[in-house]
């Protein structure tokens, strides 16, 4: 029988490639938890020891698996670590990830999610530069910004513009006054 959910039991977070896990002891699993497989367990475990997203987790895995009594070793014993996997002694859960309870209900419209949303502010900068890469200045502007504005001025002596404090999305940019022939698309 699982112990209860107030149980003290032990568990090891481990962060391999991506992926959140959970390694615990057997004996701790409790009745609500699903745990992996040994073979996917092990799959796992050498995973993260061949590749190590965040090698402390795993060397605190591996020591408290090879503490015997009151000495514990200086490098964990992977061997150790591997083996009390595939005899069962430890399993490995999947973490799962908190996620923020202040989630827009789907009744909401786009509109409200929009207003009530923390926008954060970035910035854009273009450099517009001739064919042989010199700069272009002195330039007439137009950009247009995420939020609908229309920003027109003069490129400074080094052909580049810059706003700051915008929202995210798309601008539009174009020089005014320019021959349409002249000019090559860059991406």
């Amino acid at each position: 029988m699982a112990p209860p959910e107030s149980s003290n039991r032990r568990s090891w977070p481990l962060d391999v490639m991506g992926s959140k896990y959970l390694a615990v002891r057997a004996s701790d699993l409790r009745e609500n938890e699903a745990a992996f497989t040994a073979h996917a367990a092990l799959q796992v475990i050498e995973r993260a020891i061949h590749h190590p997203t965040n090698p402390r987790q795993l060397s605190d895995l591996g020591q408290a698996l090879t503490r015997s009594g009151l000495r514990s070793v200086s490098t964990p014993n992977w061997n150790a670590v591997l083996s009390a996997f595939r005899s069962g002694e430890m399993v490995l859960l999947k973490r799962s990830v908190p996620v923020p309870s202040t989630r827009a209900t789907r009744e909401e419209s786009v509109e409200a999610q929009l207003k009530s949303a923390k926008l954060v502010k970035t910035w854009v900068e273009m450099e517009v530069v001739d064919m042989e890469g010199n700069p272009v200045q002195g330039k007439r502007f137009l950009c247009a910004l995420p939020d609908g504005s229309v920003q027109e001025g003069v490129l400074d002596r080094t052909g580049r513009v810059r706003f700051d404090g915008i929202d995210p999305g798309n601008c539009s940019f174009m020089l005014a006054d320019q021959d349409r022939e002249s000019w090559e698309r860059v991406s």
